[in-house]
């Protein structure tokens, strides 16, 4: 747990995560998903390929913690208008 605990640390240091996500939520969707077990019951027992659960793991976790490329937490002024020249 300690790994995706510091990994979820850093995204949130970043302003990596997604709007709603707590660094806690993070860690425990990381430590969930990365446990061994969901991978034995997807390729061995469901006989999906060693890549296909690793993209399908990447698109999830990217899908489900990230903030959207190019989004971010800017506050925007208390009046718009003065931060536009000549308004």
């Amino acid at each position: 747990m300690s790994g995706a605990t510091e990994f979820a640390r850093y995204l949130a240091s970043l302003e990596g995560l997604a709007a709603g996500v707590s660094e806690r939520q993070a860690a425990d969707l990381c430590w969930s998903l990365m446990d061994g077990h969901l991978y034995r019951l997807l390729v061995p027992q469901r006989g999906w390929t060693t890549a296909s659960f690793t993209q399908w793991l990447a698109d999830s976790l990217a899908a489900t913690l990230l903030r959207p490329s190019g989004q971010r937490d800017v506050a925007a002024p208390a009046d718009a208008a003065s931060a536009v020249p000549g308004k």
